[in-house]
């Protein structure tokens, strides 16, 4: 079983709010967030200044890799062979790829 009751009651909000207060710079400032006496947070406002000098500084890597393919292909052209017949004389003996093959 389930009850409901309403009910009204007075609870505290808290809001809070920021205001920003603006002021130079003094000499020697750390350019680091500070906290003040007060409790207030004093935060530095950077800006780069343009100073004319140059450095050489690597940029990037480039790595040169060989890479070797091996593939197969068709290809045609022409060879040639030369044939010698040969006349010999009885008891003279022939030797080579033809005597070889019994031609």
């Amino acid at each position: 079983m389930v009850e409901c009751e309403e009910v009204e009651a007075t609870v505290p909000r808290r809001i809070e709010s920021a205001s920003v207060e603006r002021v130079a710079p003094v000499e020697g400032d750390s350019g680091k967030v500070e906290t003040l006496p007060d409790g207030s947070i004093s935060i530095p406002v950077l800006e780069e200044q343009i100073v004319v000098s140059k450095r050489l500084v690597v940029k990037e890597r480039i790595i040169v890799r060989k890479q070797v393919e091996v593939e197969q292909r068709t290809v045609r052209g022409e060879v040639r062979r030369e044939r010698v017949e040969l006349d010999a004389d009885e008891g003279v003996e022939i030797r080579g790829d033809e005597a070889a093959r019994g031609e």
